[in-house]
């Protein structure tokens, strides 16, 4: 089932106008049909109002015939001629019929007088004086049906309203026709409805504005800006805005994730660079470590030779003592056999030089230049 979100803007507009139509049509049939019901309520009561005064017609006859003034044959004789006389409306009329259902003066037909009409239909087959009769003996009421005016064949829409005279089992009544209730009501539904045209065709011309107005500032159709920002919302970058009016909702989120595909972009650039910036320094990483294992592996070594030295040293140390004992013991005994031999050598020493003198002396006058004086 589409539902309104999923419409248009211009649709649902067109739904709104289509619920305003139909309630300008409810109001319309609501109008019309409580305008016919008035005007058939007015008739009514005036054919009430017309029958209750024949009533006192009628009762001027029976009174008269009750003194003694006059029999009932020709009280009623006068009372039925009386009622043949009056007009009134459209020139409608007052009828008599008896409790039989026989014709006792009908001043618009005078040709059914003295017929019995019970068990006859209108043009419309409703048994129409079998309903007069039936309100009569009742004591008054209403009946619809259809009959020609005077002069016509054509049956037409009429209201009549009948009330019992039990003294003498007549039933006085008269109809008005309502076709002119109908034309009222036509004319009525012409105005009402040409009101309710105009009035739509205002309503949509200020929905169609409206709604491009609404399309212009969103860019688009509502559903469309929805399904773009959800995939943009969901991660999906590729979603290009290319119809948005310029300055629209649409196009500013157009815009936003074009900047935002952008920012991601150089987001993505550095972490590329990033990663090969880590991928080297994961590189010198290793190379420091193997550096390393070989360093320790050097200390390692050289831990073992210093260890091996330390080892000689303290051999080279031993030794050393043992030739200091010696040394100081030949010192001691050089010391013991220089205090024996010391003087003899001091002699010896001394000899020397006499006998170096002589010879220094000598080296010197030969080396030394003959000069003779002038």
């Amino acid at each position: 089932m589409i539902t309104l979100e999923q419409m248009r803007v211009s649709t649902r507009l067109v739904v709104a106008g289509v619920a305003v139509f139909l309630g300008l049509t409810l109001i319309t049939g609501y109008s019309l049909i409580q305008l016919k019901r008035d005007a058939l309520a007015a008739h009514s009561e005036r054919i009430k109002d017309l029958v209750e005064s024949s009533r006192g017609i009628i009762g001027n006859y029976q009174k008269l015939e009750a003194d003694k003034k006059i029999t009932r044959e020709e009280a009623q004789l006068q009372a039925k001629e009386a009622l043949r006389t009056l007009r009134f409306g459209s020139n409608d009329y007052y009828f008599l019929y008896d409790f039989e259902g026989r014709a006792v003066m009908v001043a618009g037909n005078p040709k059914i007088e003295g017929q019995v009409m019970l068990g006859k239909t209108d043009a419309g087959g409703f048994k129409l004086w079998d309903a007069f009769v039936e309100k009569g003996k009742a004591g008054s009421g209403y009946v619809d049906y259809v009959f020609p005016r005077a002069g016509q064949t054509e049956s037409k829409p009429k209201r009549g309203y009948l009330i019992g005279i039990p003294e003498w089992k007549w039933i006085v009544g008269t109809g008005v026709y309502v076709d002119d209730v109908d034309d009222a009501v036509r004319k009525a539904a012409i105005g009402y409805i040409l009101i309710a045209l105009t009035t739509l065709m205002i309503v949509a011309i200020i929905a169609f504005f409206v709604a491009r107005s609404i399309v212009r500032q969103l860019g688009g159709e509502p559903t469309v800006a929805i399904e773009l920002m959800s995939r943009a919302a969901a991660g999906d970058l590729t979603v290009d805005v290319q119809s948005a009016s310029k300055g629209s909702i649409l196009d500013s989120a157009g815009q936003m994730v074009r900047s935002i595909r952008k920012m991601v972009m150089e987001i993505s650039n550095s972490s590329s660079l990033l990663k090969q910036g880590a991928e080297r320094i994961s590189t010198a990483s290793r190379e420091v470590a193997i550096a390393s294992e070989k360093q320790s592996e050097a200390t390692s070594s050289m831990a073992a030779a210093i260890e091996e030295m330390t080892v000689s040293i303290n051999h080279i140390s031993d030794s050393a003592k043992d030739t200091q004992e010696n040394s100081l013991a030949s010192v001691a005994l050089s010391e013991e056999a220089s205090a024996e031999y010391s003087w003899p050598v001091m002699r010896l020493t001394r000899l020397l030089r006499v006998s170096i003198m002589p010879r220094r002396a000598f080296a010197n006058l030969k080396n030394a230049p003959t000069r003779f004086p002038q």
